[in-house]
């Protein structure tokens, strides 16, 4: 097929031509298309070398060196870095940078040829090394420019934080311009104070001009600290002047109505009057030092001053209320205090009845009378300090703060000759103490034998009676004698001998009482032991003699050796019946 189709073409002349102009068409064309894109490239590097001397001409390297230089005159610290910078400038512009314009100036320049002027136009490669300097070139200016621009950050910064405090000093100075328009100020300290400001604005940047960074941080400082000074002024005298011409009055006529105009207790009316009149005074005279301090622009004494105000009102309000409270408090606890104490003056009277009492049998010791001698002093002087209340009620009339005072005090009074009063009530209890105890310990006792009486007479223990009667019949006596002996309670050697007797009998009673039941508990165990030993016997004769000694050791009241021959019994009986099972 491919060699009839190329036969064809081979026999017929005129395919033959068209076919060679096609492909010599093609030829063509792609040779143009290739002079095209060499041309277009060509172009492109020439556009970018031009942009990189554009670049370079525009960096502000130039600018930067002249502003270091500058700064060096006043700060040495930059003195040796400009040497350097100043040197790779110099290196970049005035060697290479010249260089390239002159390579790149003869590779554009026009030849003569046989008296004919010819412009050059190099091709890609002769521009290509020239691309690539002046790209090196650019890097090394930008690094030159961020080394510079790295040690003069502090400028720039400062710069910044400069225009902004501009930018807040002109809107105060709108804000104070409505300030004054509603505000009394002093017109000329006011201003003198925003051209101090404006000022050192004008000394900050000769400062930084000159490159004294030290300075102008210093100025800057002192700009920030003026303007909140000026934020402090515009925020605080407002609210001072609104607290002044609204609050106080405010506050100043509800306390004349509630305290002056609408109060109906008569008593306290001219006072409350007084007072309040005092008050307004007193908050007049701090308002002309407040305008003062208003006018020399001193916001925070003024401020202080206000506060000082607003808290005089309120302390006075809450001085009337705890007065009110006062005397409410005074009209509640009174009856309850006076009658308090009218049973402290009665229960004196009775205790001092039953000390009369005990004087009439016996004689009260030193100590004892001086108790009671203190308890009638307070007593007396109770009655005297209540005494003295209730007439200055009378002739006062409405002094409650005094008389709420006096009132705690006696209810205080009252109190400490309540504990005297114990102590009286204490001694007679004491009187009559000794006595009782004697008497409770007496019936301890004979309930004591008589219970150990009752159980030794029980059937089953009617053995034990013998042993223990004549015992509990001696302490019986002993227990009489003691019950006959007669002495006086208030003498004190005489209850500690008859006390002293009995607890020696205490003693005694106890211990047999305790020997007793533990002989009880013995002869139930023998017992026990017997009667499951005697069920073994049957079993062995071995243990018979054993087991009659032990019952003859229980009839005789050896409890010890019965019960021990009965548990050996047991034990061998156990034993060997173990042994057996094994």
């Amino acid at each position: 097929m491919v060699l009839t189709i190329v036969n064809n073409f081979w026999n017929s002349p005129i395919k033959l031509t068209l076919f060679i102009l096609f492909i010599v068409l093609i030829i063509i064309l792609t040779g143009l298309l290739v002079l095209w894109c060499k041309k277009i490239t060509l172009k492109k590097l020439e556009i970018k070398i031009l942009a990189k001397i554009d670049i370079l001409k525009r960096l502000p390297l130039k600018y930067k060196i002249f502003r270091v230089s500058e700064i060096a005159r006043n700060n040495n610290a930059y003195a040796k870095d400009l040497v350097i910078w100043r040197t790779k400038y110099e290196i970049i512009y005035e060697k290479k940078m010249v260089s390239c314009l002159e390579v790149l100036k003869k590779l554009y320049l026009p030849t003569k040829i046989n008296g004919q002027t010819k412009q050059n136009h190099p091709n890609y490669k002769a521009l290509q090394p020239l691309y690539k300097e002046l790209t090196l070139l650019e890097d090394e200016g930008r690094k030159l420019l961020g080394e510079i621009d790295k040690q003069l950050k502090i400028e720039v910064l400062q710069r910044d934080y400069i225009l902004a405090h501009k930018i807040m000093f002109t809107a105060l100075q709108e804000d104070a311009a409505k300030l004054q328009m509603n505000v009394s100020l002093d017109e000329n300290k006011f201003n003198d104070f925003q051209h101090n400001i404006e000022n050192m604005f004008d000394e900050f940047e000769e400062f930084l001009s000159a490159g004294d960074f030290n300075r102008t941080d210093q100025i800057l400082s002192n700009i920030t600290t003026s303007l909140t000074i000026f934020v402090e002024i515009l925020d605080n005298i407002p609210q001072i002047k609104i607290l002044l011409t609204k609050v106080v009055p405010n506050k100043l006529s509800l306390l004349k109505d509630k305290y002056v105009l609408f109060n109906k207790d008569e008593n306290s009316k001219d006072i409350l009057k007084y007072s309040f009149d005092e008050l307004t005074t007193n908050i007049d005279e701090i308002k002309i030092l407040i305008s003062k301090h208003i006018d020399n622009l001193q916001y925070k004494k003024a401020t202080k001053k206000t506060i000082e105000i607003i808290n005089s009102i309120n302390d006075f309000d809450n001085t009337i209320e705890h007065q009110k409270a006062i005397i409410s408090c005074f009209k509640k606890y009174y009856k309850i205090v006076m009658d308090y104490i009218n049973k402290i003056e009665r229960s004196f009277n009775i205790v001092s009845r039953q000390i009369e009492s005990l004087r009439s049998s016996s004689i009260l010791t030193p100590k004892e009378d001086g108790i009671y001698r203190e308890a009638m002093a307070k007593t007396k002087q109770l009655t005297h300090d209540t005494n003295y209340l209730v007439l200055e009620i009378n002739k006062n009339g409405k002094d409650y703060v005094k008389f709420n005072n006096e009132l705690v005090k006696l209810l205080e009074n009252g109190i400490t000759t309540h504990e005297a009063i114990a102590g009286v009530v204490k001694i007679i209890e004491k009187r009559n103490f000794a006595e009782t105890e004697i008497r409770k310990t007496i019936h301890l006792l004979e309930v004591v034998l008589l219970q150990a009486e009752v159980r030794l007479n029980q059937l089953e223990y009617k053995k034990l009676l013998g042993k223990y009667d004549k015992a509990i019949n001696d302490y019986r006596k002993s227990l009489d004698k003691i019950k006959n002996i007669s002495f006086d309670v208030t003498k004190k050697e005489e209850v500690q001998e008859v006390t002293a007797k009995l607890d020696r009998l205490k003693t005694d009673v106890l211990k047999l009482f305790e020997k007793i039941k533990n002989n009880i508990l013995l002869d139930i165990l023998a017992q026990e032991a017997l009667i499951y030993a005697q069920k073994y016997s049957l079993t062995n004769d071995a243990v018979e003699n054993q087991l009659k000694n032990a019952e003859i050791s229980y009839r005789s009241g050896d409890y010890d050796s019965s019960l021990f021959v009965s548990l050996k019994v047991l034990t061998e009986a156990k034993l060997g019946k173990t042994g057996k099972g094994s």
